[in-house]
């Protein structure tokens, strides 16, 4: 068989992916947790409750991003398809221009995403769709690899006021690419470099001018990153508590840092636009939110806040950054 959809990194247990709304890409696919038709909860007072749509919708709603606060999942039910293959291919080109045409490109393809490249004009374009061409697949070459780590690694002995044109003319020169495989092998990718990451998702109309702000920001305080953003869209669903949940789809922005630097100046910065743009936050990654302002930007959140207290009235299943989250004290 083959996933729906899958998240940019597959190391998840699918328990932690769903109940953190874990997204793949693509305006016409929900997360993860919009595709779980049926769940077994075990509760804190050893209560076990098979639920679905039909059978407590309520509960099998918040149930399905649940933060790990209602109980532990021990077995789930996914939409599933016959397994498949996709073709994606990579190219670079200025952000404005696709940014400009990115519902063209989203109608287009089965998947559409771009990583814009910080201190510079440019993104990585990724479009995907579905084929029956052979797989075609070869892993890069320790060469290339290397090449890539020594142009960060360059750009970082460069103060950032002076990136712009060198990134851009390294983004001139990279050409476009294709691959073809089995389709978790494309969606999802294996990453070895540890980092930390902020993501918020904001209404799909007012997805290009957050990114644009925090593009420039970035700019603007000469904030010394070389990493990547990422943006794309995710098609809303009827959880309670994912980043898309209720009548809009959202687009997600992601930043990053890597681990071995201090990530909070960064995300203390451009945090607060994501909040200018009605941002709700990635369960799964850092995020400042406590219960005031979350409930502000979930229309089902107390609904949420009392099933939880239902279940687990002691707060047994809450630690430093739950009890944060549900305002609740020590």
């Amino acid at each position: 068989q083959g996933m729906l959809n899958f998240p940019d990194i597959a190391r998840q247990t699918l328990a932690g992916a769903t109940a953190t709304a874990t997204h793949g890409t693509g305006i016409d696919f929900k997360c993860l947790s919009g595709y779980v038709t049926g769940l077994r909860l075990i509760t804190v007072d050893g209560g076990v409750r098979d639920l679905d749509v039909s059978s407590q919708p309520d509960l099998f709603a918040a149930a399905c991003v649940s933060l790990g606060a209602l109980g532990v999942v021990s077995r789930m039910t996914l939409q599933n398809r016959a397994a498949y293959r996709l073709k994606q291919t990579t190219w670079v080109e200025k952000t404005s221009t696709l940014l400009q045409d990115f519902d063209s490109h989203t109608s287009a393809h089965r998947h559409f995403e771009l990583f814009p490249l910080v201190h510079s004009d440019y993104s990585m374009a990724l479009a995907t769709d579905e084929t029956d061409e052979a797989i075609n697949n070869p892993a890069a070459s320790p060469e290339e690899d290397a090449a890539f780590d020594n142009a960060m690694r360059g750009f970082m002995m460069i103060p950032p006021s002076l990136r712009r044109p060198l990134i851009n003319t390294l983004a001139e020169q990279i050409g476009p690419s294709e691959r073809v495989d089995v389709s978790y092998k494309i969606l999802s990718n294996i990453r070895n470099n540890r980092f930390n990451e902020m993501e918020y998702s904001v209404p799909v109309e007012a997805g290009a001018d957050c990114l644009k702000e925090i593009l420039a920001t970035i700019i603007d305080k000469q904030v010394d990153v070389v990493f990547p953003l990422e943006y794309r869209y995710v098609c809303r669903d009827d959880t309670m508590l994912s980043m898309s949940s209720g009548d809009e789809d959202h687009a997600a922005i992601s930043i990053h840092r890597v681990a071995t630097e201090d990530y909070r100046p960064y995300f203390d910065l451009i945090e607060p636009i994501f909040w200018k743009y009605g941002g709700r936050p990635h369960w799964g990654k850092i995020h400042s939110l406590g219960a005031g302002q979350l409930a502000s930007l979930y229309p089902r959140f107390n609904e949420f806040t009392a099933i939880r207290k239902a279940l687990d009235p002691q707060g047994r299943l809450l630690n430093v950054h739950l009890r944060k989250v549900f305002g609740e004290t020590i």
